[in-house]
């Protein structure tokens, strides 16, 4: 049998792209309403979605006081957000985040894989 002839196992059987958890808490502008961060929050499931993520928690912890001003605001809504996503899609999540302008900022942190 030839070089040529041959297939490599590897590529008949990729293997799937690793999936990792990740949790993510970001704080949305408070002058929208809470219909309008529940569509931020829709919206941002969406595009881990897209990427071949999968969002397992979601939890709203309100509107809260800011321990220093951003962006001249005292108050911020909160948003925690455990999600699963494979490392190249991380860089996605993380530029989509960075051009919503409604959130002022987002801390996205990798869990341990237990």
């Amino acid at each position: 049998m030839a070089k040529k002839d041959r297939v490599d196992v590897l590529e008949l059987y990729p293997k799937p792209p690793r999936v990792r958890p990740y949790e993510m808490v970001f704080l949305v502008h408070p002058d929208l309403e809470e219909k309008a961060v529940q569509d931020l929050v829709k919206r941002i499931q969406e595009r881990i979605e897209q990427v071949g993520g999968k969002v397992t928690k979601i939890d709203f912890w309100g509107k809260r006081l800011l321990a220093y001003p951003i962006r001249k605001r005292r108050d911020a809504h909160y948003v925690l957000m455990h999600f699963q996503v494979p490392a190249q899609g991380m860089h996605e999540v993380q530029r989509f985040l960075r051009f919503q302008e409604p959130i002022m900022r987002h801390l996205i942190v990798r869990l341990d894989e237990d």
